[in-house]
């Protein structure tokens, strides 16, 4: 009750802030709320250029501190205190009046739908986190628990050192959350696609992309699915059940290290999604480059390096002026990425290109 007082006085910003809030097509860009479509493209960044879990401390890092730096955070806990109160989770005995109950509900779902926007933000993040470090959630744990917990602790924690500086630091955050999310997470691929549902068959599928892949590390060949087939102690047809071909193979394996998820969404998102898989693909292409030339051999619509160039054609299409080849700058993009670190300067270009869109032209 005290914070709708407050939101019924006559200071300017949170009466804003309310009508802002209240309004249809409220968005959290509005008010630059502490995630946006910017900031989780800067974190994606610092997660793919490094490869490395020092990337994810980066980018936890930098949006933790915005957290300290951004109005928009204080003015909301006042936001969530006149909203809490109308929630069917609410058990206390403080009620709000009757003729306020409107714009509470109101106030609950705006905040509740950017609650949820911004927690699809945050699932795109977890998955290239996970993709980049091979991750993936322990058995019984999904992805947007995942989120909901480490939002948790990242919100909760950066309520109280505001609070009270004295408990630690930021960089103390930092490492709690990583700590909880290797808890909650296992070695292995974030298999996605057209990997089986059966746990057994998921389990053989896995172990053929690992096996697989030790051999091309290792720069040997694999001439021979049903050689892999003994190696592995599975029968060769149920092996060719998995992966007709060996580039089928390669391909399965290339998909489960650069694609985090399916490309979609909004722009900025399938940007950033393309982006992060891009910067994986250059580097299987310096380590793994058996399977990037398979790939490319693979005569399949479906493949990876075509979904890719799909996203990146339909990108272009849709952001560059006419003039434009769009089928041919697709190509062009895929393969600069294929071409591994040496060509990334001629990649981010055109992935700049994408970015700007018309202005770039």
């Amino acid at each position: 009750d005290t914070a709708y007082r407050m939101l019924e006085s006559a200071e300017h910003t949170l009466q804003m802030l309310i009508n802002r809030v209240s309004a249809p097509g409220f968005t959290s860009e509005e008010l630059h709320w502490p995630v946006s479509s910017e900031m989780i493209a800067t974190a994606v960044d610092a997660i793919s250029t490094t490869h490395t879990v020092d990337g994810v401390r980066t980018a936890i890092g930098r949006l933790l501190r915005s957290g300290l730096e951004l109005p928009a955070v204080a003015l909301g806990r006042i936001v969530d205190a006149a909203a809490m109160t109308a929630s069917p989770a609410w058990e206390g005995d403080l009620q709000i009046r009757q003729d306020r109950l409107a714009i509470a509900r109101q106030v609950r779902s705006a905040r509740l739908g950017m609650i949820r926007a911004q927690d699809e933000e945050f699932e795109l993040l977890l998955r290239i986190a996970l993709t980049q470090l091979r991750r993936r959630p322990r058995s019984g744990v999904t992805i947007k628990q995942l989120v909901v917990v480490l939002r948790g602790l990242a919100e909760g924690m950066i309520e109280r050192l505001l609070l009270d500086p004295e408990v630690g630091t930021v960089d103390d955050v930092v490492e709690a959350i990583i700590e909880l999310a290797a808890a909650l997470t296992e070695d292995g691929l974030l298999l996605g696609g057209s990997v089986p549902t059966d746990p057994v068959l998921q389990h053989r599928f896995e172990s053929v992309l690992m096996l697989a892949e030790g051999h091309w590390r290792a720069g040997h060949t694999i001439d021979s699915l049903e050689m892999l087939a003994v190696e592995a102690s599975i029968a060769p047809d149920e092996l060719l059940a998995l992966f007709p071909s060996v580039e089928d193979l390669a391909d399965a394996l290339l998909r489960s290290i650069v694609l985090s998820g399916e490309i979609s969404g909004s722009r900025p998102t399938r940007l950033t999604l393309l982006s992060a898989s891009l910067h994986r693909l250059a580097q299987v292409a310096d380590e793994l480059p058996l399977v990037v030339e398979l790939d490319q051999s693979l005569d399949a619509e479906h493949s990876v390096l075509a979904q890719l160039k799909d996203v990146a054609t339909e990108l272009a299409r849709t952001g560059l002026e006419r003039s434009v080849g769009f089928d041919r700058f697709g190509e062009q993009l895929i393969a600069s990425a294929c071409a591994g670190a040496a060509h990334w300067q001629t990649t981010n270009v055109l992935i700049d290109l994408l970015r700007r869109g018309k202005s770039a032209i």
